[in-house]
């Protein structure tokens, strides 16, 4: 069977003369303008129905007329305008593509003088553009310059290469060195100087390489390729080719990627500045904010924010997600448990697979950033690589649910990946008697697909953003936190039972009151927790009964929630904190009975992983403090099966499960810068070693 690969058509090689007016006369470049189009047009190439086609001498007549009208002064401008005249008025395109090659023409030179009005063609040196435009308004420039051919006698050696009986090429500290390049940069923005930029990184080129002292060609290319990205921060990535190449990649750290070959015939030096986050970039973390609180407005209770396990809500949820995810490139899918997952490709099929992921249901009357705001800054790295393949896939996945709240049962959705959501756990009901199974199967899913939930065999690491939801960074002035381990929990369930009695007619010393029981035991954790380092219990829930206020309470259900990150200290401190209930029971002739919810091991997150991301933020320019989760996050049901790390935004405040939770735009930037740098530390990491799909 034959299938078009590429829906695309144009009009090529379209030349136009550019006249630029000096007081000593003018100067002459040739443009040379390509026109591509993209779009449903099927029809045309299968079946000769010509209705949504625009003849490509209308596309010839467009570059001449708009070139007559147009006060765009640089290649990129017109280019611009170009694609956006085209687009308008052709609604059935869905994108435009518009390359343009630049020569200058030289005045001849008669009798030792220049002619005033006679030119020829001058040297092979070409500028270059390309601009895509779409119909949805996203635009790429691509600029460059082609075949500079270069030369120098100086500052070039040639040494230490292998030899055997068949190299007759002697070593030389001082040769002749001369070859051809081309470059192309890709822009940050579509609203720049670009003469002036294509000027700076002309020179910068240049000036390295005369000045370099040479070991070998690859070696001067990437440092022409590093110096122009130092010199233009309006740019992300350079590609510097030469004759007679493939292709290679590195990055601007001084040091060489893993290679990879292309299907070109030239060798390609390419540098992506994968974590470039500064100030003007504030756009990209308004994005990302704005859709954690568009997502806050899907919620089951009008006012506020609260979405528990796989509500009606969660459908608005997963389309906007989806939206976002499909733009970027990814494939989605929604698993058995709930979780929302976008899928973004590596370099080979199979390739082994990076997970980045947080979760997406809430607490009561919640913000809108806890687990919310790793899901989409997941989306927006992905974004950030604006279509480059990397060695690794990239999974991200919004987990349906971490905080516990529906069912009593924390980590749903992570469980799932892991094969440990058993009959037991689909079996509980929340307070309207509704099953997990249930639940699951009023969505829309099928519980009979969980095993398909699991982990990937191609997953190798796992990455979690989060807020810190505590005061830590904010206290420190810090944006970031890298995460070394999550505390060990222990949840448990408090009886106190006393004697229920009238409150006017029985006498103080002759009560038995649970809730006086209960009040001692309570302020006796508090100042039992203050005075041991790094531990925290919490008892956030009484419930007294028979709950009048004439009436002496006879019971007392309470919660206790005790945290450590060594595990020893926190068995420890639960049986002490047990005693110190018995004691105040005891005191007022109460009962007292415990029982355990939950008993939650410290799970320490992947070294090897941790101090990757830390070196990342450092590189990032936004060096992070390592510091102990106190909240319990899906990472923790990962981490015991797949290599994990987890980053940590400030919380301004200290404040989280609440409607005033928010995040600082600066913080989001550098969070995405470091998890941009922390792709590339992955890429380049022997020990990781990705490419064969183990950390």
């Amino acid at each position: 069977m034959i299938e078009l690969a590429e829906n695309r058509y144009g009009k090529s090689r379209v030349r136009l003369m550019k006249v630029t007016r000096h007081d000593h006369g003018h100067d002459l470049r040739e443009w040379t303008v390509q026109v591509l189009l993209k779009g449903d047009f099927d029809s045309a190439h299968l079946h000769g129905d010509n209705s949504k086609i625009l003849p490509t001498d209308t596309m010839k007549n467009t570059v001449y007329s708009l070139a007559r009208s147009s006060s765009a002064t640089t290649m990129e401008d017109y280019a611009k305008e170009l694609a956006d005249f085209l687009l308008g008025r052709n609604p059935q395109v869905q994108s435009a593509s518009i390359r343009i090659e630049s020569t200058l023409w030289k005045r001849l030179t008669i009798d030792g003088k220049p002619h005033p009005s006679a030119f020829m063609r001058g040297s092979g040196e070409l500028q270059t553009t390309s601009v895509e435009r779409t119909q949805g308004g996203a635009i790429q420039i691509l600029s460059g310059l082609d075949n500079l051919v270069l030369l120098k006698t100086a500052n070039s050696g040639f040494e230490g290469y292998i030899k055997d009986s068949l190299t007759t090429l002697p070593e030389t500290k001082d040769r002749l060195f001369g070859t051809a390049v081309s470059a192309e940069w890709r822009y940050t923005s579509s609203d720049l100087d670009f003469d002036t930029l294509r000027t700076t990184l002309r020179e910068t080129m240049l000036r390295t390489f005369a000045n370099h002292d040479s070991k070998s060609v690859q070696q001067t290319l990437y440092a022409m390729a590093e110096s122009a990205l130092e010199a233009v921060p309006e740019i992300d990535e350079i590609e510097i080719t030469r004759a007679g190449q493939s292709k290679r990649n590195l990055r601007p750290h001084r040091r060489a990627a893993r290679v990879y070959r292309s299907a070109r015939a030239a060798k390609a030096l390419r540098l992506t500045r994968l974590a470039t986050m500064t100030g003007k970039h504030t756009d990209r973390a308004a994005r990302i904010i704005s859709r954690c609180r568009q997502i806050a407005t899907c919620t089951e209770v009008p006012g506020e924010i609260t979405r528990l396990f796989l509500p009606p809500p969660m459908h608005e949820v997963h389309a906007l997600l989806r939206d976002w995810m499909e733009a970027a490139g990814m494939t989605v899918r929604v698993d058995a448990i709930g979780n929302l997952r976008g899928f973004w490709p590596g370099l080979k099929p199979g390739s082994p697979r990076l997970l980045i992921g947080s979760h997406l249901d809430t607490v009561p009357n919640a913000g809108a950033f806890d687990g919310i705001l790793g899901v989409v800054l997941g989306v927006a790295i992905v974004e950030e690589l604006k279509g480059h393949l990397l060695p690794f896939a990239i999974e991200v996945i919004g987990f349906s649910e971490e905080e516990g709240v529906r069912f009593s049962k924390a980590f749903l959705g992570s469980l799932a990946l892991v094969g440990k959501l058993d009959a037991g756990t689909l079996a509980r009901t929340d307070r309207s008697g509704i099953s997990v199974r249930q639940a699951i199967e009023a969505y829309g899913l099928d519980p009979a697909q969980l095993p398909a939930a699991a982990l990937a065999n191609e997953a190798f690491a796992y990455l979690e953003l989060h807020i810190e939801q505590g005061p830590v960074l904010e206290n420190e002035d810090t944006s970031l936190g890298v995460v070394e381990a999550l505390v060990g929990q222990t949840r448990i369930e408090l009886i106190f039972a006393g004697q229920a009695n009238h409150a006017g007619t029985t006498p103080m010393h002759l009560r038995h009151d649970a809730m006086a029981a209960a009040a001692e035991w309570i302020v006796a954790v508090e100042d039992y927790a203050s005075s041991h380092n790094g531990l925290v219990a919490t008892v956030g829930k009484v419930e007294a009964a028979p709950g009048a206020g004439n009436v002496i309470a006879g019971k007392l259900t309470a919660s206790l929630d005790v945290r450590h990150a060594d595990d020893r200290t926190r068995e420890a401190s639960v049986i002490a904190i047990l005693k110190l209930a018995e004691t105040a029971a005891t005191r007022r002739g109460v009962h007292v009975t415990s029982t355990k919810q939950l008993e939650q091991p410290a799970v320490p997150l992947d070294p090897h992983l941790t101090a990757l991301l830390n070196k990342a933020a450092s590189q990032a320019g936004f060096p992070g403090r390592r510091m102990t989760s106190g909240a319990g996050h899906d990472a923790m049901i990962l981490a015991p099966t797949i290599p994990s790390a987890m980053l940590f935004l400030r919380s301004p405040g200290g404040l989280s499960h609440h409607p005033d939770e928010t995040v600082l735009p600066q913080d989001v930037e550098a969070a995405l810068a470091t998890a941009m740098e922390f792709l590339a530390q992955l890429r380049d990491d022997d020990r990781t070693n990705p490419r064969d799909g183990h950390a």
